[in-house]
């Protein structure tokens, strides 16, 4: 998981260094998704990326990027039918960091 600009905010399941993981690729995410949102097409909601021996897939939950890695025989469907469960469970923590940016915001 990463913020929207994508700083590393939490990692699990894969070594640190793992190029599938690293913050280059939600950074990447976020940024197409501000372009894509600049060019009045609609919101960017996700992104699949498929690997020689992985899956990787990026979700817009604003301010967040999460990324799910998987096997390359992985059934995206399965993987996507899992975001709005996400969504939902991620929502609070979403507010807070956005409170909390609101919060920064103000500092002289």
């Amino acid at each position: 998981m990463s913020s929207n600009t994508g700083v590393p905010l939490y990692s699990a399941g894969r070594a640190a260094g793992d190029p599938l993981t690293q913050a280059s690729s939600s950074a990447l995410f976020s940024a197409s998704a501000q372009q894509i949102k600049k060019c009045s097409a609609g919101g960017l909601i996700s992104a699949t990326a498929f690997y020689e021996g992985a899956l990787v897939l990026h979700v817009a939950i604003e301010p967040l990027v999460l990324t799910l890695v998987a096997p390359a025989s992985a059934n995206v469907g399965a993987l996507r039918a899992l975001i709005p469960g996400l969504r939902e469970q991620l929502q609070p923590l979403c507010e807070k960091l956005d409170s909390s940016r609101e919060t920064l915001g103000q500092l002289p």
